[in-house]
């Protein structure tokens, strides 16, 4: 007969020394390697705010589970009745002026937040990029589309407006055959890039001594003003 919790006295070998409880100590502490993370280095703020507020915990737990409850034909359900739905959100109209810098043609882009180009304005203010604040992080961020052979100059007339020093790319340039961004940095050491004959984009050098990030440093000069930046492909977001 299975004995009630919390009555009748404690078996000390049973407690202390039983396969059980042995085994079940070894993935108490399995468990807590896997969520363990640094809180050093580039690991964001956000990433590790679940770690500690509970509610944040909660929250992430409840989403996980609602996912899993939903498998794949219910996520793909969803996401029709969310594509469906009108959004009001006042976006940037796809225009004669705007059409060539916009990757894909039902991914719009947000008016109220987005990066005005005011560096070089004869080539137009817009770029499909707009900022991004939240409350557990403590930088302000910008998020950008891959950028096309037609706004790849935009992109780094952005990166020297809003003097950025951290690019952080989520995709491949290209994933199953089909483009997903052009090759907007100088792709090997000593190559550079020039646009508009004023930003000198040069790679100064590549590692991999991560398994999941490929670091460029970079520089970025325009005249007599000089940029040392990092640019890093994040691989564990595709492979």
């Amino acid at each position: 007969m299975a004995g009630t919790p919390g009555r009748g006295a404690p078996n000390k070998h049973a407690s202390e020394g039983s396969p059980r409880r042995i085994q079940r100590n070894r993935q108490q502490q399995q468990q807590q390697q896997q969520v363990k993370i640094p809180r050093s280095g580039i690991v964001p703020t956000a990433l590790t705010a679940a770690f500690d507020h509970p509610g944040i915990a909660a929250a992430i737990r409840k989403f996980v589970f609602e996912t899993m409850q939903k498998g794949i034909t219910g996520l793909r359900k969803e996401f029709a009745v969310l594509r469906a739905t009108p959004d009001q959100t006042p976006k940037v109209p796809i225009d004669s002026t705007t059409a060539s810098k916009f990757r894909y043609k039902d991914v719009y882009c947000t008016d109220k937040s987005r990066v005005i180009l005011t560096f070089l304005p004869n080539f137009g203010d817009f770029i499909h990029a707009n900022w991004l604040k939240s409350e557990l992080m403590d930088n302000t961020f910008i998020c950008c589309q891959g950028p096309l052979l037609d706004s790849t100059g935009d992109f780094w007339r952005m990166i020297y407006q809003e003097k950025i020093y951290h690019i952080f790319m989520l995709c491949r340039c290209e994933e199953m055959g089909k483009a997903k961004c052009h090759q907007y940095w100088p792709k090997s050491p000593g190559e550079t890039l020039i646009f508009y004959g004023l930003l000198t984009v040069r790679n100064e050098g590549v590692t991999e001594n991560d398994s999941d990030i490929c670091t460029t440093s970079l520089t970025l000069t325009c005249k007599i003003f000089f940029m040392y930046l990092k640019h890093f492909i994040l691989f564990k977001f595709y492979r």
